[in-house]
């Protein structure tokens, strides 16, 4: 694996906590700190997997962290794919665009194919999904780079998507001197609902996942702009929500072993 094909982007790599933690090294390489990428979990991180808890920054790094692993095996790891930490969209619509040219000035735009940025407002976690930035660079005529937003309560956050283009555009131009940029397609891809108002996290990290195992046939759906497709029966194949009722308890799981492991105990909670 080419540790430039795959990027984790943190706006600003965390210190340890001074409360007891364990360091979990995720695969998601960074340019910005130390490979691998640390990611701090407390006993109160590690609680937010429990039963109808919201999970913070922290626990959600932990469950992208899982993914990528599983991402890298995969006969799709040839993609190549830039994660942005959660905190980077906060630093974006806090500071501005040029407030995070820092972390993004050496991601190159003309090899990426899928730019991941997760998202918490309001207590709610959501995805926006930047497909083929290079094709801004490359203006092919029939082919447009897209902006995507999965949202498992099926809101509406148009505005998001158009802070990510505004950013994007802003970027390619001080970056390559572009000032005409093609057409870029921004759109909400229907996902199914999740059954309650606090497993946003788990199944945001769920469709992540499904996204890219099926990302040649929501490229297709893009491309005839027929995302109503992802909503039929097939759809459901995409992205199997029977299984993202799972992720929170299979994260919960995961994290409680690396803790027992790391402080040679049996128990996480007392």
């Amino acid at each position: 694996m080419n540790s430039a094909d795959t990027v984790y982007v943190s706006d600003n790599d965390p210190s340890p906590p001074s409360s007891p933690h364990t360091t979990y090294e995720s695969f998601l390489p960074s340019k910005t700190g130390v490979t691998p990428h640390s990611v701090y979990l407390s006993k109160k991180d590690i609680a937010r997997f429990q039963p109808e808890r919201w999970l913070n920054d922290e626990a959600v790094n932990f469950g992208l962290s899982m993914w990528y692993e599983r991402f890298i095996t995969s006969s799709l790891s040839s993609l190549k794919i830039v994660v942005f930490s959660t905190w980077f969209y906060s630093h974006l619509i806090n500071n501005g665009p040029e407030s995070v040219r820092r972390w993004t000035k050496w991601v190159n735009f003309p090899q990426l194919d899928l730019a991941i940025i997760p998202i918490c407002q309001e207590y709610h976690w959501f995805v926006i999904i930047v497909c083929y930035p290079q094709l801004c660079l490359s203006q092919e005529p029939h082919h447009h780079c897209s902006i995507l937003f999965m949202d498992s309560l099926g809101l509406k956050w148009g505005h998001n998507r158009k802070r990510v283009k505004e950013w994007l555009e802003l970027e390619l131009k001080i970056q390559y001197g572009l000032q005409n940029l093609p057409e870029i397609f921004s759109a909400d891809i229907p996902v199914p609902v999740q059954p309650n108002d606090f497993d946003c996290g788990p199944y945001m990290i769920h469709y992540i996942d499904r996204f890219i195992r099926n990302f040649s046939l929501i490229e297709q759906a893009v491309e005839k702009k027929q995302l109503s497709d992802l909503q039929c029966s097939s759809g459901l194949s995409i992205w199997q929500p029977m299984f993202a009722k799972n992720k929170r308890q299979h994260l919960h799981i995961h994290a409680q072993r690396f803790w027992q492991i790391s402080y040679k105990t049996d128990t996480v909670y007392e």
